[in-house]
């Protein structure tokens, strides 16, 4: 595994960002996480980290900034972080410790200071976006306790699958329904099993509706297909990390998620 850590994880360094270096923040400059954002008076969205209370705009204040290659200085033009993402981890490196210098103390930070006013942008007057364009994802069972309580609804008398302990267990997830939280979740409509048993099914909306706190992992550029990644590599595939809630409409989802099988009929 690469060691992550580098100087602007140091514990001592300090940013102009006052209220960065208090206690109560979750955001001091040893923490620049990167995301998506747009303002009222400038709806585009645009790459941005937290600071403080504050959003520091990158694609402002990093998109001509000749410290950072040509090929990273594009990709903070995106209005997601794919085109970043893609480069791999030693661009986002290159990106967080340009931002951790502009943010600091010191001289570098001169320049940001005096364009304070256009660079940050307070929390509460952003919008945040999606970070990436999700086109994949893939849930995994991350614990045996998760893993045997999924495997009750499919085979209660023996929930555990006989695989988790040898390999990864997955499945695909819809894409589409990957969003920023707004607050308000609707109840999604669907088949019910029957409150008998042989009896029929009901449709309507979810009456068992479920959240689970999870964590993501992005990937960078990837592999070919059919192209396995080494272990030893496999760390420099994780380019980012998340914390998102996983909703689940459990009374649904057990009606449907029963395997179908594929069947080929021979003429």
């Amino acid at each position: 595994m690469t060691n992550l850590l580098d100087e602007t994880h140091d514990p001592a360094r300090r940013s102009f960002v006052e209220i960065a270096n208090g206690n109560e923040t979750d955001f001091p400059i040893q923490n620049l996480p990167l995301g998506i954002f747009s303002t009222a008076a400038e709806p585009q969205p645009r790459v941005g980290t937290a600071i403080g209370d504050s959003v520091f705009d990158l694609k402002r204040a990093l998109g001509s900034d000749e410290h950072l290659g040509q090929p990273i200085r594009q990709a903070l033009q995106d209005s997601t972080l794919n085109a970043l993402f893609s480069l791999g981890p030693a661009a986002t490196r290159a990106v967080r410790r340009r931002a951790a210098e502009l943010l600091g103390q010191g001289s570098a930070a001169n320049e940001i200071r005096r364009r304070a006013s256009d660079v940050l942008t307070p929390k509460a007057d952003v919008i945040l976006h999606l970070p990436t364009r999700v086109s994949n994802y893939t849930d995994f069972y991350a614990g045996i306790y998760h893993a045997q309580a999924a495997g009750a609804l499919l085979t209660p008398e023996n929930p555990l699958p006989a695989n988790y302990k040898w390999v990864p267990i997955a499945y695909h997830g819809r894409a589409s329904s990957v969003q920023v939280g707004r607050g308000a979740v609707r109840r999604p409509l669907g088949q019910r099993p029957p409150a008998t048993a042989g009896g029929a099914p009901t449709f309507g909306p979810c009456e068992r509706l479920d959240f689970e706190l999870e964590m993501g992992f992005y990937l960078a550029a990837g592999n070919q297909l059919g192209r396995p990644v080494p272990i030893s590599e496999a760390s420099q595939q994780i380019i980012g990390y998340s914390l998102l809630n996983d909703w689940s409409a459990r009374d649904i989802q057990r009606w449907e998620m029963f395997p179908l099988v594929p069947r080929i009929r021979a003429e």
